[in-house]
């Protein structure tokens, strides 16, 4: 052991060299003391067990543990949108948390500020959801974890022993009625740009999550074998897949390839600001959708884009007789207990199972399906337009006419639509009558 020294501050020190190691300096306010951890160290020098500046527990700060966590490779390795997520939880941990040391954060605090947050009001004036504290107390117990296993923090995980809350009454469960259906794809696909038609219509008949249908590149389609490669840096679960393609999801991805930019990668592209290109952004167009199909009296409450994967999964295992592994394979979760929570079963499929009379085919609704007692008439039919209009009997009318005559019948039906919840006639009525009007218009 080399020889300790005295410092003109009245402290001892003592400079520790080895062969492979490092120097460690130890300095302390005496002799004896100084001595007894040099032998310490060089004692833990030769077993092998020595971590060079691990700093302990009680000196490191959860906001500098968060700035080394940001830049190690396991937070490196997530997707983007992972990564961001994570920065925002972490703003409102270290608001309450991050003067603290990692020694000084017991099971106490951590649950004081787990109550503090179900109370406190956020910037939409109401509390976090239980699953927005769940992720954060989740996010906090990873920098645990890491700072024990890689940074030499000799401490226990306090976050074993904080209950988390409990979720199971907020998890989605919204399904897609047909009429939703029906419209929702209708004025979608009669828009000028289907991109968000062509989009929805994947999720729906490929059961693959938003992200990865907006982010399909071209050159992972194989139409041939009818499959879509999904490789590991496009999925959540980091492991590559293929996105199966029924017979109309491969006309679906067909049409889409011939609309799309010859210059753009993605078969659902968005071009950026430079000149590049990136997976189409969604969001503004479905909510410009849903306030469109508000306007024409066509509500669809709190649907958002993902509820169309977890009404897909609720379609497969309703309509198909596919095993749990073999569905869990096609939607890409990690297990089964995962995929189950996309399961919203109706309880008239169920009926008709116990009665046996379930059917294995997935269909898609038409307008007829959807309103049986009604027929929908030809657009040219003057004499149905007589009827619906109260004119009473069958002539010709003007162009003008046609068109004045929808317009007040519309305009009426919609104020209805105000007062109270249209009835089924009267949807079929307003229905035609949008779509006859275009078709009067004067030149």
């Amino acid at each position: 052991m080399p020889t300790a020294r005295k410092l003109p501050s009245g402290k001892w020190f003592i400079q520790i060299r080895r062969k492979g190691f490092p120097s460690v300096p130890v300095s302390r306010p005496s002799k004896a003391e100084c001595e007894k951890v040099a032998r310490t160290i060089e004692h833990q020098m030769d077993l092998g067990s020595h971590h060079f500046m691990a700093p302990k527990a009680g000196e490191l700060l959860l906001r500098q543990a968060f700035d080394r966590y940001f830049n190690c490779s396991q937070f490196n390795d997530k997707r983007a949108t992972t990564k961001k997520a994570e920065v925002g939880k972490a703003v409102a941990i270290l608001k309450h948390l991050g003067s603290y040391s990692l020694q000084n954060l017991c099971e106490e605090r951590i649950a004081q500020y787990r109550d503090d947050r179900m109370l406190e009001k956020t910037r939409y004036e109401h509390p976090p959801s239980p699953n927005t504290i769940r992720l954060e107390l989740a996010l906090l117990a990873a920098v645990f974890k890491i700072a024990r296993r890689e940074w030499g923090i000799k401490l226990d995980n306090p976050l074993h022993h904080v209950s988390r809350p409990n979720c199971q009454g907020r998890r989605r469960d919204r399904r897609l009625e047909p009429h939703e259906e029906f419209h929702l794809l209708t004025i979608l696909e009669a828009q000028s740009n289907r991109r968000l038609y062509f989009m929805l219509a994947l999720i729906l008949h490929c059961c693959v999550r938003p992200g990865e249908a907006a982010g399909f590149k071209k050159a992972n389609i194989d139409t041939k074998k009818r499959r879509i490669l999904l490789p590991r840096s496009d999925t959540k679960s980091k492991k590559p897949r293929y996105a199966l393609l029924t017979p109309p999801a491969l006309e679906i991805v067909e049409l889409a390839l011939k609309v799309s930019s010859k210059e753009s990668p993605f078969l659902i592209g968005t071009r950026t600001k430079s000149g590049g290109w990136r997976p189409f952004d969604y969001s503004c167009s479905w909510s410009k959708t849903i306030d469109e199909l508000a306007n024409i009296g066509i509500g669809v409450p709190n649907l958002r884009v993902h509820d169309l994967r977890h009404e897909a999964i609720s379609r497969l295992v309703e309509d198909t007789t596919l095993t749990d592994a073999q569905v869990t394979a096609i939607t890409g979760h990690v297990d089964s207990t995962t995929m189950w929570s996309y399961r919203h079963l109706r309880s008239e499929p169920l009926l008709k199972l116990l009665d046996g009379q379930v059917q294995s085919t997935i269909v898609r609704h038409t307008f007829e399906d959807i309103y049986p007692e009604s027929k929908v008439p030809e657009i040219d039919d003057d004499a149905r337009i007589a009827e619906l209009l109260g004119i009473g009997e069958s002539r010709p009318l003007s162009e003008r006419e046609k068109f004045e005559l929808l317009q007040d019948e519309i305009d009426e039906i919609l104020e209805i639509s105000r007062d109270r919840k249209l009835s089924v006639i009267e949807e079929e009525k307003l229905d035609y009558l949008v779509r006859t009007k275009k078709l009067s218009a004067p030149k």
